[in-house]
């Protein structure tokens, strides 16, 4: 019996010193590399992940490519596990090209999957990863139901000047969903004329988004969004509901005194303040001095 013993071990010690004698091969082919380390995925620790990883971006965008017509389901874990840690691996300093050379194959898999939950899970991946390269892309899906919501909390992220650009004409147009584009727009704080405009226009038309709408306003608005706020604030009795106005309305006096509008905020706060005293408001509102 322990002659059996010694031998199994024996086996399995020589399987495993195969194992990494191929993992370490300079000569495998990129193909190889990547059935490595799905193999070896998750890893267990980060010097295991930072290998594994520098393996992966060596493979470049054949070894996307392979990994996108891998992923045909959102539990395919080790596929999934492959994905995001490349993505989150390529988001660090001194490998741009490398993250280039990703963010391309997970934009080809986007375009050509008909899967929502797949694409859902892509455009997570360009929320972390991607620049103005995937911008087209995301501002395409912003009238989509299902993935309009997560395409603009991915250009949010973008943080470039065509995300928020993308962002601004989708409101203007009034491309999708209110709710999530006046989130968005406050989230970005996009400086827009049309922008404002067009936030101001919605009120009103969509109970659903004028918390949202309210939130943008207080955050990208100009004296323009003054009335209405104020009249937000006043249907509130200058307390706390569910839109937020009143805090809304606080924030864009703030707002307006941080860019040096300081005769209109401070006019604004007195009236704000008169006001919700003589509606018995539950608490006075507070302005920042």
């Amino acid at each position: 019996m322990m002659k059996k013993i010694v031998l199994v071990l024996f086996a399995l010690f020589a399987l495993a010193g195969s194992n990494l004698s191929a993992q370490t091969n300079p000569n495998r082919t990129w193909k190889t590399k990547v059935s490595d380390a799905l193999g070896l995925m998750p890893a267990p620790n980060e010097a295991e992940y930072d290998r594994l990883m520098n393996d992966l971006v060596s493979t470049g965008a054949e070894g996307v490519d392979m990994l996108v017509s891998m992923f045909d389901d959102t539990n395919n874990v080790p596929v999934s596990y492959a994905l995001s840690g490349w993505s989150a691996f390529v988001s660090g300093p001194d490998r741009e090209q490398a993250r280039k050379e990703f963010v391309d194959g997970i934009i080809r898999g986007l375009k050509k999957s008909n899967d929502a939950e797949i694409k859902a899970f892509y455009i997570r991946l360009l929320q972390q990863c991607g620049k103005k390269e995937s911008v087209d892309v995301l501002a395409g899906l912003i009238g989509d139901q299902r993935l309009g919501g997560p395409a603009l909390t991915a250009l949010v992220s973008n943080g470039t000047p065509e995300a928020e650009t993308a962002i601004a004409q989708a409101i203007v147009a009034g491309t999708g969903d209110k709710n999530a584009l006046a989130q968005a727009a406050g989230d970005a704080g996009i400086d827009n004329e049309g922008v404002e405009t067009a936030l101001i226009a919605w009120v009103g038309n969509d109970k659903s988004a004028d918390k949202s709408i309210y939130y943008a306003l207080s955050k990208i608005g100009t004296a323009a969004s003054l009335p209405v706020l104020s009249a937000a604030a006043a249907n509130a009795n200058y307390d706390g509901d569910a839109t937020d106005a009143t805090d809304a309305y606080i924030c864009l006096i703030e707002k307006l005194k941080a860019d040096g509008q300081d005769k209109l905020a401070a006019a604004e706060a007195g009236k704000l303040l008169k006001k919700a005293a003589g509606a018995g408001a539950g608490h006075a509102p507070r302005i920042a001095g």
